[in-house]
């Protein structure tokens, strides 16, 4: 191998020469601008080694990725619905209300209190 041109392997901190090769990318090719942005907000090298994390966990899969906002929306379901569930025992809280709060549609929120919402609160 050509001096000063390593690759890290799996789990391992990326290398002198990774991170460069990150900083030298595209930042037009697929990926590259998620390192960048990594790098620009973490550090190069804690930016480059957060990438690598990502490439050991889903790189060789096709796996799906959500969208940010419609991720961190469905981590925070179940705690929503138990909001909505909640508010909907008030009698000063009408569904509209319950939706315009929370950012859902009305049927949205109809829809967790006809279910019991994501933990089936009303089935038990």
């Amino acid at each position: 191998m050509i001096d000063g041109i390593d690759f890290s392997d799996r789990g391992q901190a990326p290398t002198a020469f990774e991170v460069d090769q990150l900083r030298k990318a595209n930042p037009m090719a697929p990926y590259i601008h998620v390192a960048h942005r990594l790098m620009r907000d973490l550090g190069d090298v804690a930016g480059a080694q957060a990438f690598a994390i990502l490439l050991d966990e889903l790189g060789g899969e096709k796996a799906k990725l959500p969208v940010r906002h419609r991720f961190f929306r469905r981590l925070w379901r179940c705690e929503r619905d138990e909001l909505i569930l909640t508010l909907c025992t008030r009698p000063d809280w009408a569904i509209v209300d319950i939706a315009a709060l929370l950012g859902v549609s009305r049927a949205t929120v109809s829809a967790v209190v006809r279910t019991g919402g994501a933990t089936g609160a009303a089935s038990r």
